[in-house]
């Protein structure tokens, strides 16, 4: 037995969760303990209910509308924000791996065709518009800096705080509106080949004489940007975000009333759940704060999958490049996660059940996780299979670079998983959800 899987038995074996509200006999904690419990960990965790940063201009709300559904956005003219994002689907494509352009099928139902098949999740867009919102992209790649009012991106000229497109920049009113920019520059997922090798100014500027093609567009920014006489690309980020800040914006779930002060909002069950959250399962150590998340980006040791080879996707030391970032992926937030399946950053997870067995025993995923899963699942929309090549010594430096929060061992109990699952499906969904 090498010391790599003899060090990984042993501590599988010792880590214990610490003792807590969770650890105290589920018969024992009655609906007063249970609140007593909750207020705690709701001070501690800074559990709010997200606020809306602004109010809702109708014009730029229906702009960003137009916008978010059209395939003018694409240079290709097949995809559209909708296609990865729609709001029938979490606001995602229910797919493990997002296809880009060149796909068979309509919104509804889109397979491979000639599409390329993106590396990873198409992450949710529930609260995501909000300025408290510090980094987008499963790397962050695209980040608000709120005090200082800038962005970084992936393009020096929307980065920084003297940007060479300030006139492009200074509409960035958060990240969303920045991160809304990139997906149509990639030849992948939304532009198609043309103008492949052109810097970004090139291809927003194409973008944009695109859109403004459409009389019916014209009128809509008209509406929205009365006596702008220079649209640019900076206009169209704009509104896209201000439409999801409104659209998609959460905070009516039985848990948002739970934190007004209605105790009755959350059942006898839900309330266990809670506790396990934010207690013996630790979901709360990163899913905290108005979002359920807290903005930092974690190595949880999920197996890497993909189509005909398996990349080594190393997540935020993509954009770092320091050692400590490996295998690193931004937190999500969590209300509507009920919807937003498969879960993790390259969809491993069709279920939450399997989400909680993953954290229940993370090196499972680690060692044993079987591609095979996702074929019988999901191969009809995909012309290749999921495979994943087993490298031990990326197995090992995923192990090394593991997140310090996740714990190895939980031990939950089967009426603990069956009550955390409540939770998060239950209490963290809107009413408006049916």
């Amino acid at each position: 037995m090498t010391k790599f899987f003899l060090m990984t038995l042993i501590v599988s074996i010792l880590i214990c969760p610490q003792e807590g509200y969770a650890n105290i006999p589920s018969a024992s904690l009655n609906s007063g303990t249970q609140d007593k419990a909750l207020s705690e960990y709701i001070k501690k965790f800074n559990f709010t209910s997200p606020v809306k940063d602004s109010s809702k201009n109708l014009p730029l709300y229906e702009l960003g509308r137009e916008l978010f559904f059209s395939t003018k956005m694409s240079l290709a003219g097949d995809i559209s924000c909708a296609h990865c994002h729609h709001p029938t689907r979490g606001t995602g494509d229910n797919l493990p791996l997002a296809i880009g352009t060149g796909a068979e099928g309509d919104i509804a139902f889109r397979v491979q065709g000639n599409a390329g098949i993106t590396t990873r999740n198409s992450p949710a867009l529930w609260n995501r518009s909000l300025k408290s919102v510090k980094s987008l992209f499963w790397d962050g790649r695209v980040s608000f800096h709120k005090n200082e009012n800038y962005v970084m991106t992936p393009s020096e000229l929307l980065s920084g705080k003297d940007p060479i497109l300030a006139d492009v920049a200074k509409e960035m009113i958060n990240a969303a509106a920045a991160q809304a920019l990139f997906p149509p520059t990639s030849t992948l997922e939304m532009k198609g080949p043309l103008l492949d090798g052109e810097p970004e100014d090139i291809v927003w500027n194409a973008i944009l004489e695109n859109l403004l093609k459409e009389e019916n567009l014209r009128s809509f920014f008209s509406f929205a940007y009365p006596g702008v006489e220079e649209l640019n690309i900076g206009h169209v980020g704009k509104a896209i975000a201000h439409f999801e800040e409104i659209e998609f914006f959460v905070n009516d779930t039985p848990w948002d009333d739970y934190l007004s002060g209605q105790k009755e909002a959350l059942s006898i069950a839900e309330k266990r759940g809670a506790i396990l959250f934010m207690d013996k399962a630790k979901c709360a150590e990163c899913h905290s704060g108005e979002r359920f998340s807290d903005n930092s980006f974690e190595n949880i040791m999920i197996a890497d999958i993909g189509m005909k080879e398996a990349p080594n996707d190393m997540g935020r030391f993509d954009v770092t490049a320091k050692d400590e970032d490996k295998y690193k992926f931004l937190t999500p937030g969590l209300r509507n996660i009920s919807q937003t399946a498969p879960y993790m950053h390259n969809g491993l997870f069709a279920t939450l059940e399997e989400v909680i067995d993953h954290y229940d025993h993370p090196m499972r995923t680690l060692m044993h996780f079987n591609p095979e899963v996702l074929n019988e699942r999901f191969g009809k929309f995909y012309n290749e299979k999921f495979v994943r090549s087993w490298d031990r010594e990326k197995v090992k430096a995923q192990f090394d670079n593991k997140s310090s929060k996740l714990a190895m061992n939980l031990r939950l109990t089967e009426q603990e998983k069956e009550d955390l699952l409540l939770f998060l499906e239950k209490s963290l969904t809107s009413k408006k959800i049916k």
